[in-house]
């Protein structure tokens, strides 16, 4: 049986097909009747894999982003988000979320991402998720 995206044996394509180019973000279009390109998706709300933290007025985008990648990390303590203004529940959660998203990563393993910032930006959580997940692979 070959393995599939969603099996537990997931396939690196990295490692099926070395001449791949390196996946990058993508900008996603407003226009009407615009589709996700084939071997991309789609990284934004509401999907699990957008970033958790956008949707605090306080914190602002970059900062986000920042947030984004600490939390994926795994370097965001219950202090340090409290002290960001997160109550409890909401510690909990980001905790629970992260756990999900982190066991999943092989899943956009080779994949173009796609989200709403602009490609000019430096601050985009898409860019956080293709490193973490396209990070090389040691083999001992």
């Amino acid at each position: 049986m070959q393995p599939t995206e969603h099996s537990a044996h997931h396939i690196d394509r990295r490692v099926l097909n070395p001449a791949i180019v390196a996946p990058r973000r993508l900008q996603r279009s407003r226009r009407a009747g615009a589709v996700t390109p084939s071997g991309a998706l789609y990284v934004g709300s509401p999907t699990l894999w957008g970033n958790p933290f956008s949707h605090r007025s306080r914190i602002g985008h970059a900062r986000s982003v920042i947030l984004h990648g600490s939390w994926l990390a795994g370097e965001l303590t219950p202090y340090i988000l409290s002290r960001a203004g997160f109550g409890e529940h909401e510690i909990l959660a980001l905790d629970r979320l992260r756990e999900r998203v982190c066991a999943r990563l092989h899943h956009i393993v080779g994949l173009n991402l796609e989200c709403w910032c602009p490609l000019t930006s430096p601050w985009c959580h898409a860019d956080t998720l293709l490193r973490v997940a396209n990070r090389p692979v040691r083999i001992f």
